[in-house]
């Protein structure tokens, strides 16, 4: 199954934060240092990064944010009545589903 672009994706066992799609971030540069991502028995180097300390990979699987990042600064809920989702709540307003791995 292939994930679309512009899902975004919680992930409890991912430590950092990294999107695919550059349309979803704003000011991708080069980053002060590197990372490496270590998936399967591959490994990744990641020299960008966007805004709000979200690196950027655009060769990666899809949008992956930290749960426990996620959940420092918003509430976030499990909704499995309409679709399952975990829903980013900021307010009243529901912010668009996020789908977990």
């Amino acid at each position: 199954m292939d994930i679309p672009r512009s899902w975004i994706l919680l992930y409890i066992q991912s430590m950092v934060n990294v999107f695919s799609n550059p349309k979803l971030l704003t000011n991708i540069q080069e980053a002060k240092s590197t990372l490496t991502l270590h998936y399967n028995s591959d490994k990744a180097i990641v020299t960008k990064r966007g805004s709000k300390r979200i690196q950027h990979y655009l060769d990666g699987i899809g949008n992956i944010l930290y749960l426990k990042n996620v959940q420092k600064k918003h509430k976030v809920t499990y909704e499995s009545s309409e679709k399952t989702c975990f829903i980013n709540q900021k307010g009243r307003q529901y912010q668009p589903c996020i789908y977990a791995l």
